[in-house]
């Protein structure tokens, strides 16, 4: 799904399909390719945060695992931040895919993206979390991930942005109320899901 709905609703003008608009924008970017060893330090990480949570991932926790000293990963990758940046754009790829793969399975194409963003999302909370927490980084490496992340949606509400921002919004939202465990007592969130999306799905 969109991952960043102020860049999804907004620098567009009325009419525009927002497919085509950020299929363009994707193809203008120069995307990184992180070397081996980064990609090796990455995944490591991303390994830590789903064993243990945000706090279990650090520097030289990471080269703990990997058996070197911490200093030695500022050779690979400069700081923590450009790590998390990193797997950041690992989880978007993750749950674009995931949201297309649903999309394709599915007999209404909004529900699909929603139920695979929903299971992705409860899946991998931790990573699910780390890439909502926080403004994303504009560079090419995240940026190029989250057009990709947001592709289906884009497809299952035909272009239109404001559907798009809509439905991206409901279902962070109750997704969010769910991970924290905070919906009413008694809530039945498969209704909720469902209704949520019946009613913002295009007409």
């Amino acid at each position: 799904m969109v991952s960043d709905p102020d860049r999804e609703a907004g620098r567009i003008t009325a009419g525009d399909d927002l497919r085509e608009v950020r299929e363009r924008e994707l193809a203008t970017l120069e995307v990184p390719t992180l070397a081996p060893r980064a990609q090796q330090i990455v995944e490591v990480a991303l390994e830590l945060l789903e064993e243990g949570g945000p706090d279990a991932v650090s520097m030289r926790v990471v080269a703990g695992r990997l058996g070197v000293r911490a200093p030695s990963l500022y050779k690979h990758l400069p700081d923590k931040g450009a790590m998390e940046n990193a797997m950041i754009a690992i989880g978007l790829r993750q749950q674009g895919a995931a949201c297309e793969e649903g999309m394709r399975g599915a007999d209404d194409p909004l529900t699909g993206v929603a139920q695979a963003f929903r299971r992705w999302g409860k899946e991998h909370r931790h990573l699910y979390e780390l890439m909502m927490a926080a403004p994303l980084d504009p560079g090419p490496l995240v940026r190029s991930a989250e057009l990709v992340a947001g592709r289906a949606l884009r497809e299952a509400m035909q272009g239109d942005a404001v559907g798009a921002f809509t439905v991206w919004s409901f279902a962070h939202g109750l997704l969010s109320l769910e991970l924290q465990d905070r919906l009413p007592p008694g809530a039945d969130v498969e209704v909720l899901w469902a209704r949520g999306i019946d009613a913002l799905r295009p007409r």
